[in-house]
């Protein structure tokens, strides 16, 4: 058992139970989590099993991560991945479609699925005693899918699959333009999900579902993670049982593979769109194949976001709608800073801010008190998050090699010199791609809601202070002979 305390002014790393504490004047406050030691193994037909038992829950989390994404959906074929992971709901050879879900009911379970660029995740969570449960009906899926497909009910999932692309594709085109840009052709990023032509999803067939699940829906491209209350040699004997005899594919999976790239020059986009609000992003591509430089990124979003942007609009802009994201993906991240204007808010002005972020970051190490508030912080909202098991197990069915809790741990041996480091090697003022929103709603219309972006207007600038140099570096992991993963 390892013990880490915070106080306000001080963060320490100690033995004996993961614990975070912080004094604010005459407040104290607590949290307490074990340091849970995971168990790693594989079965003969490649599965990969991690198991991190947690006595003091009372339920049981089973996560499993299939190497698969939006970014292995075949040219013209946008969200099959997607599609598949619906699907995927819908029967077996034991199962009729929706049963998987019920039968979780039934005992007071819940289950679900993820999509993401790199990977699909299923996940669900039940109270303890109702483990072998949980395993069958994952090892059915893993196994059986592919006999419970049928052209009725790939109709519906379409449909749902369409009503979701609606609903989230009111900026959809312009960061589809932004994948483009970031990454070049041949690049698994480069396509992005193709908002404009999601009406292609209603052409699929069940045979190219099969087609993507039976390349790769196998046991040696799959993860599955246990959290919970369970005994591990129990949970052991049972996923060989349930998961040992599915067969794996012959044939090898191909896959291809993520060139980390870094972005070269600076180049700029511009968006004329029916938005009531102007933008500004600036975006950067950073190499990060490694758990430093994700704890590293993890910080500075919270540095950045959590009072710097703010102070440094003070003046230039009252705009509340500000934010710094970093998107991790396989061996590549993605760092956005953004602005929505204000009425009156000079588009040059709010450019020079954020460029005064950056450059104070790589100017000076952090100050030892902001460093530690923004790490208590981080801490306190980390520990929150793993309080639920089933974003535990997602978690670490994502990142499989890392623990629960070693990016908290990776994060309070930071320093304010490596911040500023990082901010040096990760959002250098000359490698990024710089976003312009620009509204092109009539002022009789403001207060109406934002229509869709089916006609938006994009083309790129040379505006002042840009345009260095255009083009895509691809550059081998840091920390790695070669380029692949």
């Amino acid at each position: 058992m390892r013990q880490v305390t915070a106080y306000w002014g001080l963060l320490l790393l100690a033995a004996a139970g993961l614990a975070v504490e912080a004094q604010a004047q005459s407040k104290r406050l607590s949290l307490n989590v074990p340091a849970l030691e995971s168990q790693r193994f594989s079965l003969p037909n490649g599965l990969r099993v991690v198991l991190e038992a947690d006595p003091s829950r009372r339920d049981v989390a089973l996560a499993v991560a299939y190497g698969v994404g939006s970014r292995d959906d075949p040219p013209g074929y946008q969200e099959l991945a997607h599609i598949a992971e619906h699907m995927a709901f819908q029967g077996s050879r034991h199962l009729e479609a929706g049963e998987v879900l019920s039968l979780l009911e039934d005992v007071g379970g819940k289950g679900g699925a993820l999509t993401f660029p790199d990977q699909t995740v299923y996940h669900m969570v039940v109270a303890a005693p109702h483990l072998p449960r949980l395993l069958w009906l994952e090892s059915e899926r893993m196994a059986f899918t592919l006999e419970g497909l049928r052209a009725e009910r790939l109709k519906d999932e379409v449909r749902v699959v369409r009503s979701e692309l609606r609903e989230r594709s009111s900026l959809g085109v312009m960061w589809q333009a932004v994948q483009r840009t970031m990454f070049p052709v041949g690049h698994p990023y480069h396509q992005g999900r193709d908002y404009e032509k999601n009406k292609a999803v209603e052409d699929y067939s069940i045979a190219d579902v099969r087609w993507l699940m039976q390349e790769y829906y196998r046991p040696s491209n799959a993860t599955l993670v246990l959290v919970g209350n369970f005994a591990p040699v129990q949970a052991r004997v049972l996923i060989e049982q349930y998961f040992g005899a599915i067969g794996e594919v012959e044939r090898p999976l191909q896959r291809t593979a993520v060139v980390p790239v870094e972005f070269g020059g600076v180049q700029q986009l511009l968006f004329q769109a029916p938005v009531f609000r102007d933008a500004i992003t600036l975006v950067w591509a950073v190499p990060c194949g490694d758990l430093r430089c994700r704890a590293r990124l993890s910080l500075l979003e919270r540095l950045v976001g959590g009072g710097r942007l703010r102070s440094a609009l003070d003046g230039v802009s009252d705009s509340t709608h500000t934010q710094v994201e970093v998107d991790i993906r396989a061996e590549q991240a993605l760092v956005y800073l953004s602005v929505k204007l204000d009425k009156g808010d000079e588009m040059t002005a709010v450019l020079q801010a954020l460029d005064k972020v950056v450059r104070d970051l790589q100017q000076a190490p952090v100050p030892t008190d902001e460093l530690d508030t923004v790490r208590l912080g981080f801490a306190m909202d980390f520990l929150n998050g793993q309080e639920s098991l089933v974003d535990r197990a997602v978690l670490l069915a994502r990142y499989a090699h890392y623990g629960s809790y070693d990016l908290l741990r990776e994060v309070l041996r930071l320093n304010g010199a490596d911040l500023q480091e990082a901010a040096r090697a990760y959002l250098p003022a000359g490698r990024r791609l710089e976003i312009y929103l620009e509204s092109n709603v009539r002022a009789d219309e403001e207060g109406q809601q934002e229509k869709s972006l089916g006609n938006l207007q994009v083309r790129q600038l040379g505006l002042p202070g840009g345009a260095a140099r255009e083009g895509h570096h691809a550059v081998a992991p840091r920390g790695a002979g070669g380029a692949g993963r």
